[in-house]
């Protein structure tokens, strides 16, 4: 399996259902929180905010809290190897790759915005 952390993918996600997956990208006074819950074949996910677990009572947290004190010092770790570890890689890797997509899009519409901004300056200036 992947030894990369799935912590590292938290600025990606925001809370809600990926495919079967439930990702909690959560924070709280002392940092993130990161939860991936698998969630019954065909069920859709029950919201239950942005930091808390679903409402589907049948859903499984497979990736959580693992040592620590919840709150202060916790690690974070796989309480469940299996299948769902490939699947949240492969559309973290997707998530990742629109996330940074838009960022560029972004980047670009606003150094676009800066130019003509500046060429509009420079044509005020010139009719001085």
């Amino acid at each position: 399996m992947n030894s990369i952390n799935p912590m590292n993918y938290h600025k990606y996600f925001k809370t809600g259902q990926y495919e079967r997956l439930y990702i909690l990208a959560g924070a709280h006074a002392h940092g993130q929180t990161f939860h991936i819950y698998v969630l019954p074949l065909g069920e859709k996910a029950k919201s239950n905010g942005p930091n808390n677990a679903p409402r589907n009572s049948n859903a499984v947290e497979v990736f959580g809290v693992i040592c620590g004190q919840s709150g202060w010092n916790e690690h974070y770790g796989w309480l469940y190897n299996g299948k769902w570890e490939e699947d949240f890689f492969k559309i973290a890797t997707e998530v990742k790759e629109k996330y940074e997509s838009q960022l560029m899009n972004e980047q670009y519409q606003n150094d676009a915005m800066r130019i003509t901004g500046e060429e509009e300056k420079l044509a005020l200036l010139g009719d001085y």
